[in-house]
This record gives C-alpha cells, structure tokens and sequence, in this order.
C-alpha cells in the first residue's frame, strides 16, 4: 500500500469540511425561506382581515349616517304637528335650498394657479355642478353660494369675474356637496372629469371627504313670472 501523502489529507479535509460547510449554509436558507413564506402568508392574511374590517366599518359608518339623517327629517316633519300643508311646505324648502342642510359628502377646493395654461372659468364650475348632480348630490353650493335650480353661474366683464347667485365668487373656490362620497370624488377627480382637467391646466384641486359637511340655504327670496299654482 502507498503511503497517502500529508497534503492530499489537507486537501481532503478542507473539501469536506467546505462541503459541510456549504451544507448548513443551504439548509439554513431553505429553513429561512419556508419560515418568510409563512411569515409573509400570516401578514398578508392580517392586511386581508384588516382591509375587510375596515370596508365593512366604512359601509357600517355610511348606514349610520344616512340613518341618523332619515331619523332627522322625521322628527322635523313631525315637530311639523303633522299637518299636510306644514309638511309639504317643510319638505319644498327642503328641495328649494331653503333651510341648512347637513350629512356626508365632499368638499372640493379649487386654487386658481394664474400662470396655468387656461384660467377656472364659469363653464369650469358649471362642468362640476353637473358632474356633482350626475353622481346623486342632495346639495351643492360654491363659496357658500347654494345651488338651486334656477342659480346662473356666468361669467362677466370679459370672462374676468364669476357670479354665483349674482354674487361674485374668487379662488379659492371651495365647491360642498352632500352625498355618496366615492360617487362624487370619481365624478370629479375620475379620469376625463373637470377636476382631472383643472389638475392638468396646472391648478390645484383638493378633494376632502366629511360626515359633516354643512351647506347653508340659498338666502335670496325665490320669484317666478310664469309659475301659477293650481
């Protein structure tokens, strides 16, 4: 038998010992990423249960208030003592703008930037208000300037100042609607919607969501030429 020389022992050792080596480095690893993919299945399954929770609280939250707000207007039709001209006159201020009015809706707030590419014009405001109806708002108004059926928003002295109401209005424009409030943010800050297109004019448009947002009544007295009641 030849005798094994020392250094291929050396060289014997240290590949094996590289091998073990090598080895528990690979098993660690397996061991690692079997525990990150349960880590990361109980996380992901945590952020399910919370965006779950969190969608039926917001619906729970959009139930609450609309009832509290149906529960309202019939105490205040029964505070009415119940008779029918009270009630019907009750319920036609009510559509008219004629009392303050309050539930959850938006609030948006355009800021006029005047080196935009196009200036916030009345038809601008007018886009949003039928955007707004489109979307099911209950009530809108414009620097707190009610908008009811007969409000003209116009432009005047060369397209140099807007009039809600025949009052003048400035940026900021702060726009309140009552209402759904995913219906009425998509309508406005969607894709092709006015404030999409005020965005990309170089203005700023801010859009917040409230449980209480409160639009006052239209305050001018309401006339007519050719309306006659029966």
């Amino acid at each position: 038998m030849k005798p094994i020389k020392k250094g291929k022992i050396t060289v014997t050792i240290t590949i094996g010992i590289a091998c073990l080596a090598l080895a528990t480095v690979m098993f660690m690893q397996f061991k690692m990423v079997n525990q990150t993919d349960i880590n990361e299945l109980e996380v992901m399954r945590e952020d399910e249960l919370r965006t779950e929770l969190a969608n039926w609280k917001a619906k729970y939250e959009e139930a609450e208030n609309q009832y509290q707000e149906k529960s309202q207007k019939l105490e205040d039709y029964n505070k009415a003592e119940a008779t029918e001209e009270e009630t019907e006159g009750l319920v036609k201020n009510e559509l008219l703008g004629k009392t303050d009015v309050g539930g959850q809706g938006i609030t948006i707030t355009l800021q006029e930037n005047k080196d935009a590419e196009a200036g916030i014009t009345s038809d601008n405001l007018n886009m949003i208000v039928n955007e707004l109806k489109e979307a099911g708002a209950e009530a809108i108004s414009i620097n707190d300037e009610r908008i009811i059926n007969m409000t003209d928003i116009v432009s005047v002295n060369e397209n140099t100042v807007i009039r809600v109401n025949q009052q003048r209005v400035v940026s900021p424009y702060v726009i309140k609607a009552i209402g759904n409030q995913t219906y009425l943010e998509g309508a406005i800050s969607g894709n092709g919607g006015e404030g999409d297109k005020l965005e990309k004019l170089g203005h700023t448009v801010s859009i917040t969501k409230s449980n209480k947002v409160q639009i006052k009544k239209y305050n001018k007295a309401l006339t007519t030429k050719y309306i006659k009641e029966d």
